[in-house]
């Protein structure tokens, strides 16, 4: 109940759902209890975002687009992270099928081209996009096509940014945004 609250308080138009703790999570339990979270939050208005990332019991998008597809909600969504789609294995293919109005958010983070063994110390390695190696692009002028860039933001926390100020960040996070998305447009 705290979390939607908040999300009331704060005039958001979505919550975003993780498996934090690499607890795995099957496609029929996980779109069950997805499902009644997507129940409670449709009279809200909201809409709930599904986020895989590669440590936690839901580690990919195509895992991700499983439990969305099977709660079979007006109000489902997933989060497309780049980085966690680039570190757990992209399928380019899965994600070009994924229909546009079922993206709900992309988040941008760089990296290095080479995570290294520890995928938990990489996800606090992030960097701001162009800063880093990933192969960012085909995966923004895809979601283009699809038209689901219409909700997105860069998502970096570490090093990277630590000792700026908040004013600073947000200017390079934008700075960097825009460069990724030139010549792109925006969609939506």
């Amino acid at each position: 109940d705290a979390v939607f609250e908040m999300a009331l308080e704060l005039r958001a138009r979505c919550i975003n759902l993780v498996e934090p703790f690499g607890v795995p999570v099957g496609v029929d339990e996980g779109a069950a209890c997805f499902a009644r979270v997507c129940d409670r939050a449709r009279p809200l208005g909201l809409v709930v975002l599904l986020e895989a990332m590669p440590f936690s019991g839901i580690p990919t998008l195509a895992h991700a687009w499983s439990i969305v597809q099977r709660a079979d909600r007006p109000n489902a969504a997933l989060t497309v992270d780049l980085w966690h789609v680039l570190r757990g294995g992209v399928d380019p293919l899965l994600l070009s099928q994924i229909p546009g109005d079922r993206v709900g958010t992309v988040q941008i983070a760089d990296g290095a081209a080479d995570p290294g063994e520890d995928l938990l110390a990489d996800l606090y390695r992030r960097l701001l996009p162009g800063d880093g190696a990933l192969p960012l692009r085909p995966l923004l002028e895809g979601l283009h096509r699809m038209d689901a860039l219409t909700n997105v933001g860069v998502e970096v926390f570490g090093p990277a940014l630590s000792s700026l100020s908040p004013e600073e960040i947000g200017r390079r996070s934008r700075r960097a945004l825009e460069l990724a998305l030139q010549g792109l447009g925006r969609s939506g």
